[in-house]
């Protein structure tokens, strides 16, 4: 265990990632609620594929979701790391795709944040669909991953003002909310951006990124302080990047129970 993770949440469910290609396999793609289809998503195809191992990303899924059984409205959960290319958009999505294969109906929110390569292609086609689909003035368009429970869009983020960027992703998350069943959304450099910082209270729960070799303790100490100074709840904290410098049968050798 990293003493990163170690020192900063020691009561927070922690769950540690490894870089390692995995294909995505077919969804089963559960019946489009009326209210889905309000919405009129537009259908697109495109790759995707996983960096992350399946089994890890889907249990810090359950993780989280442990931690909003007693939420009655749709869940918001936002990763944000302190600095950027620290990997919380690869994160963010992929676990909005473990919660897609759990059944959910699963809205992907791209603030623009990072641009991970395992996420690259993906954004590059829906940027794409979206700029040639013909939305509702001032509403980003919906887009549903074709064959699975995802949905993609961004936020209303054009006017160049924080405070009405602020109100008006406020109104969008709060509209999403009675459409889906779980919203993911990511931000990097969580330090000093000013949209992480409006999105920290708007999110159920902050999940804090940490870079392993990278992140050090006073650093994602002061993401914590930063994210409760203004209004966001820090759920738990997600080691990324991890190495293993020794034959992982060691690791069991030596720390098993």
């Amino acid at each position: 265990m990293n003493a990163t993770t170690q020192a900063l949440l020691k009561e927070k469910p922690q769950v540690q990632l490894r870089m390692q290609p995995v294909e995505v396999v077919s969804e089963t793609m559960p019946a489009c609620v009326p209210a889905i289809e309000a919405l009129r998503p537009v259908m697109f195809a495109a790759r995707v594929k996983l960096s992350l191992p399946t089994a890890d990303v889907l249990g810090l899924f359950r993780s989280i979701q442990m931690k909003f059984a007693s939420l009655e409205t749709t869940p918001v959960i936002h990763f944000v790391s302190p600095h950027k290319g620290e990997g919380a958009d690869v994160i963010a999505f992929e676990t909005a795709i473990a919660a897609a294969r759990m059944g959910r109906h699963v809205l992907y929110v791209d603030t623009g944040a990072g641009n991970g390569r395992a996420l690259r292609e993906f954004r590059d086609r829906a940027q794409h669909v979206m700029q040639s689909a013909e939305g509702k003035p001032g509403q980003p368009v919906v887009l549903a991953l074709r064959g699975t429970p995802i949905y993609y869009t961004t936020l209303p983020l054009n006017s160049g003002d924080v405070c009405a960027e602020a109100i008006a992703s406020r109104a969008a998350l709060n509209r999403y909310r009675e459409v889906f069943d779980t919203i993911v959304l990511s931000s990097e450099g969580g330090l000093a951006d000013p949209l992480a910082r409006g999105l920290y209270a708007l999110a159920d729960g902050n999940v804090l990124v940490a870079e392993a070799e990278r992140s050090r303790v006073p650093v994602m100490r002061d993401l914590r302080r930063i994210v409760e100074m203004h209004g966001g709840r820090a759920i738990g904290a997600v080691l990324n990047k991890r190495r293993f410098y020794i034959p992982k049968f060691l690791y069991w050798l030596f720390f098993r129970s």
